[in-house]
């Protein structure tokens, strides 16, 4: 399968001019990052340098009361020259595998030269897209309205991020990443693409149902009001129909 970076990075001292055509995918690597577990949100190499200054300090510390601690501190700067060393080198768009590895190199991209110049054009136009509509999501999820329906809230916004973090990998990643062949692929990026539109639409429909249906006194209880049943009705089932799809994607994975 034909990844969608391209095949050379061009490094940049200064970080770049912010990019256009990829607004709101690059604010959704920046929040796909930050919602790895920590120990997956950086290189390892950034892990054992920071974790060989926390060596050094405690061997300073520990030094004046036991004689191994100025082997600790010998020991965690060799190895912070290490970790040094192996960010110096290291590609930051290689190809590998891992999913959480994948998106540390997007948004490694993303803070240097800008994901213009990273993604190939017909990539960075579809998952760009892609993102516009999670976007419309995110901003109607912020709504009041829908901090009154925390679960479902949540159901939502899992739901959208799934979808657009498995666009992602899928066009961006290499089989090992995504676990499927060209064909399945193919299928995949168009049946998720088309529910992330259909769950925006779906949520502005129940949304707009919601503020305009009559009612005595508007005062949520975190249940649905009973005007807007078809609606609902619309909404759980595409949140069911992600759900499917996504326990079928993680078991190829």
């Amino acid at each position: 399968m034909r990844n969608g970076l391209r095949p050379q990075i061009i490094r940049q001292i200064f970080a770049p001019i912010p990019a256009a055509r990829s607004r709101c995918l690059s604010t959704f690597i920046a929040i796909a990052r930050d919602g790895l577990p920590t120990l997956l949100r950086y290189d390892p190499s950034q892990v054992l340098f920071v974790a060989s200054l926390a060596v050094v300090f405690l061997g300073m510390m520990i030094s004046p009361y036991a004689h191994f601690g100025s082997s600790m501190v010998l020991f965690g700067w060799i190895t912070a020259g290490i970790g040094i060393l192996a960010m110096v080198s290291q590609g930051h768009i290689d190809y590998g595998y891992g999913r959480p590895r994948l998106i540390r190199q997007l948004d490694q991209a993303r803070r240097t030269v800008g994901l213009d110049e990273v993604l190939l054009p017909e990539s960075l136009a579809f998952l760009e897209e892609a993102a516009q509509q999670w976007e419309r999501v995110e901003h109607t999820l912020a709504s009041p309205l829908w901090m009154e329906q925390p679960e479902l809230r949540q159901r939502i916004n899992h739901a959208a991020h799934f979808m657009m973090e498995d666009l992602v990998v899928i066009e961006c990643g290499s089989r090992s990443e995504s676990g499927v062949n060209d064909e399945e692929a193919e299928r995949r990026l168009s049946s998720m693409s088309t529910n992330l539109r259909i769950l925006a639409d779906t949520l502005d429909a129940v949304t707009s149902a919601s503020n305009t249906y009559p009612r005595e006194a508007f005062e949520s209880t975190g249940a649905p009001t009973n005007g807007i049943i078809v609606e609902m009705d619309d909404l759980e089932e595409i949140l069911e129909r992600v759900s499917r799809d996504r326990q079928n994607i993680m078991q190829t994975v």
